[in-house]
């Protein structure tokens, strides 16, 4: 028989070490708390080129996808003890880097993906169904908001349409996919305001104004306002309006968990932390604790 040398055994350990997922956990306990969590996976950009990439296409889109699935089940875990009565899962927000079979953003700027647009499609479609499958595992309710990116503004609402299909009978899955490019959602004492953020970090004084026009029915009822947007890829947040007869409204731009590709390598823009976020209310007393998951 073959002798295995002991540098062969170390190899084949780290290997296995690399390849360990964690395991799916399934709540069992009722869920009585009145919690919300808000997991904020933006800007993924699945088919982008990272500026490392070796041409082994489907190893590296498994190894992105499997990076994001971990990710996941590493919050949930943490959730789970905080018995989360709700969860909002933000789907889009250039979930692809292209728009279509022409390679190209929404407003036709040139792509690079480094895998054929029907692939990267049907891959984000399953991640996305995965998600949401995992989400309702840790949860009495999961509203999915669909927020249109700059880069694959089609490709998003023609998930959110799959998406409604799919969970039409579920009571469990709420999926919020109407024309709007912002979407809202009202838990206890806090308002929410969901968005790409390429129009919105030109108006950003004016986003509690707007959040109070869109949404005038509520406005009265709320004690918090807050608005998640991405686009920017770094962490930004903003606090206004705090003053008398006024809700506060913190604006945060959220960090982005795409691959570095080669432009972003090129001028200079590494370094910033690849991250998901995820934000826990209280149904009064709004935001109660923040937890960040780098990738």
């Amino acid at each position: 028989p073959k002798i295995i040398s002991f540098e062969d055994k170390v190899e084949l350990i780290k290997s296995c070490v690399e390849n360990i997922r964690p395991v799916k956990m399934r709540r069992i306990e009722p869920i009585n708390s009145l919690k919300c969590a808000v997991i904020n996976i933006y800007d993924i950009h699945l088919d982008k080129t990272p500026y490392w990439y070796n041409g082994d296409s489907e190893s590296t889109l498994n190894d992105y996808i499997a990076e994001l699935e971990n990710a996941l089940c590493k919050i949930l875990i943490k959730l789970n003890d905080e018995g989360i009565d709700t969860i909002i899962l933000p789907v889009g927000n250039d979930l692809l880097t292209t728009n279509g079979f022409m390679q190209s953003t929404k407003k036709g700027t040139p792509q690079n993906p480094f895998i054929p647009h029907h692939i990267a499609y049907k891959k984000a479609l399953q991640l996305i169904l995965d998600m949401v499958d995992t989400c309702t595992d840790y949860c009495n309710k999961l509203v999915v908001p669909i927020v249109y990116g700059n880069h694959d503004y089609d490709v998003d609402f023609y998930l959110g349409t799959t998406l409604q299909t799919v969970f039409v009978n579920n009571p469990k899955i709420s999926v919020i996919n109407d024309m709007s490019e912002r979407k809202y959602y009202k838990f206890g004492n806090t308002l929410m305001g969901f968005a790409h953020g390429d129009k919105e970090k030109k108006i950003i004084n004016n986003l509690p104004l707007l959040m109070a026009s869109e949404r005038r029915s509520v406005w009265g009822d709320i004690k918090y306002g807050e608005w998640f947007l991405g686009d920017i890829h770094h962490k930004e947040e903003s606090k206004m309006l705090r003053i008398k007869d006024f809700p506060g409204v913190t604006v945060r731009f959220l960090r982005s968990t795409s691959i570095t590709d080669q432009w972003h390598n090129d001028e200079g823009y590494i370094g910033i932390p690849r991250s998901i976020e995820t934000y826990i209310y209280d149904y009064s007393n709004g935001l109660e604790l923040i937890y960040n998951i780098n990738l």
